[in-house]
């Protein structure tokens, strides 16, 4: 790598983060200027700096202008913390309150069981007996569908183990 294009990477790497002077940003631009094979980044640093340079003088914002843009920024970032702070007090109080009336309905859901009152709805106990038969009868019905299944488990859990047992 030579000397001349050892100083223009250099110059480049210095002008794309933002760190050269005016002088050096000339410099860098009749380096380039007298090259014609130059590669796409250094052909577009060239257009830049021969567009800036018939510009004539850039253009620089003073203190008063960085100023007022802070404090404008500061003026916007101020409600939105303090939305912030507001809405996550008004998530906490709906959270208090939410588990207040839950734990209150699951007292009063105790407290109801305590106060239950048992009556007799049948007359004739022969009624109440034919009652209890149905409801025994339909349940007896239920489990066997149930024990039906539980062997269907049993065949998979064979299948299974077959099946562990050969890996």
């Amino acid at each position: 790598m030579t000397m001349v294009s050892h100083k223009l990477s250099d110059l480049v790497e210095k002008f794309w983060s933002g760190e050269t002077t005016r002088d050096e940003e000339e410099y860098l631009y009749e380096l380039l200027s007298d090259q014609d094979d130059l590669d796409d980044e250094l052909v577009g640093v060239r257009n830049y700096l021969s567009y800036t340079d018939q510009q004539g003088e850039t253009v620089s914002l003073d203190e008063e202008f960085t100023r007022e843009v802070i404090s404008e920024i500061k003026a916007l970032e101020r409600p939105s913390i303090r939305k912030f702070k507001w809405l996550s007090v008004a998530a906490s109080l709906i959270l208090v309150i939410s588990l207040c009336l839950w734990f209150d309905d699951q007292y009063s859901l105790i407290t109801s069981e305590k106060e239950v009152v048992v009556s007799d709805t049948f007359d004739d106990p022969e009624m109440a007996f034919q009652e209890v038969k149905k409801v025994m009868m339909l349940l007896s019905s239920n489990m066997g569908q149930g024990v039906e299944h539980t062997g269907l488990l049993g065949e998979f859990y064979q299948v299974k183990n077959k099946l562990e047992g050969k890996n």
